[in-house]
């Protein structure tokens, strides 16, 4: 079985997250994929770029938007924190029909934890993480019987406007939007936490 990989999912690394209000060490780290990577005796196939659309079909524009540039922004307005860090969250009783213009607020809207935090490397990992997945489709959708996109950060937590449970783009449901063209998809999702964002996409 082909293992489809990209070196660009290694440029996400968070050096922390909250939970409950605490600082500790991220558990969702570079370090896990190239320990899955290296003991995958298999056929390693290089992720290929895929066009926006496929992650239009299941994201909202403007949350592909924010995390292309949530880094950059944060960065740029000095705020006290390496990585992007929500604080305010949106809610219907602060008149939230839009999205916030504030740097430091803008996080609040388009997340829903404070633990999925934005470094440098957050979008472009994220991307080649849904590239790997669009590449095994083609794989495939080309004949291959199966195939395995061996990828981070992970994407089941996704919803459609909303990131969080360590997760930026929603590979899963991209995958499974891609493959609806061939016929009826079907997600197992074996991983200890529900897959929130996959059933709501």
């Amino acid at each position: 079985m082909p293992v489809v990989w990209s070196d660009r999912c290694l440029l996400h690394e968070p050096a922390a997250e909250i939970w409950v209000g605490v600082p500790g060490p991220a558990a969702e780290t570079p370090a896990r994929a190239r320990a899955i990577r290296d003991a995958l005796d298999a056929r390693f196939v290089d992720a290929e770029p895929h066009p926006d659309e496929a992650l239009l079909a299941v994201h909202d524009e403007a949350l592909l938007a924010y995390l292309a540039s949530a880094w950059e922004e944060w960065h740029a307005a000095e705020l006290p924190h390496e990585q992007v860090v929500p604080y305010v969250f949106a809610h219907r009783e602060l008149a939230a029909r839009r999205p916030a213009t504030a740097v430091w607020a803008r996080p609040g809207w388009f997340a829903y934890d404070t633990m999925t935090l934005v470094g440098p490397g957050t979008w472009e990992a994220a991307r080649a993480a849904a590239d790997a997945a669009l590449t095994a489709v083609d794989l495939v959708l080309a004949g291959e019987p199966a195939a395995y996109a061996c990828t981070r950060p992970p994407g089941h937590h996704v919803t459609r406007s909303a990131y969080g449970g360590s997760c930026y783009l929603n590979n899963a449901a991209i995958a499974a939007a891609a493959l609806t063209a061939a016929g009826p998809v079907a997600v197992l999702d074996v991983d200890a936490h529900h897959g929130n964002g996959t059933q709501e996409i």
